[in-house]
């Protein structure tokens, strides 16, 4: 059983970083939307709340509100680039920035 999850976790592309709270979660593309969407909403109805996030070592719930900063940000390479920009608290990087997990790989 545990070839088989090291198979499917190597085969999974992480393709995003999340930043929250001062950690990087690398995460899929659509896992990392799926949070995105959510933390939107809650920010949205001035909320805080704790918002699932699957990434690639296990699930976290993030504390997402108001004053709250996350970052979603693409891995090309061993750079990041910007992947949405949102004028709530749900603020992301607007500049370039290496990516700690592409670099560590090489």
């Amino acid at each position: 059983m545990d070839q088989v999850r090291a198979m499917s976790r190597r085969r999974t592309m992480y393709t995003r970083t999340v930043r929250h709270g001062g950690r990087n979660y690398a995460a899929t593309e659509a896992m990392a939307e799926i949070f995105a969407r959510r933390a939107s909403e809650v920010v949205a109805r001035g909320a805080t709340e704790l918002v699932p996030l699957l990434h690639k070592n296990g699930v976290d719930l993030l504390l997402v509100g108001p004053t709250t900063l996350i970052s979603i940000v693409e891995i090309v390479g061993d750079r990041t680039t910007v992947e949405r920009s949102d004028s709530t608290s749900v603020r992301l990087l607007g500049r370039r920035q290496s990516a700690p997990e592409a670099r560590s790989a090489s």
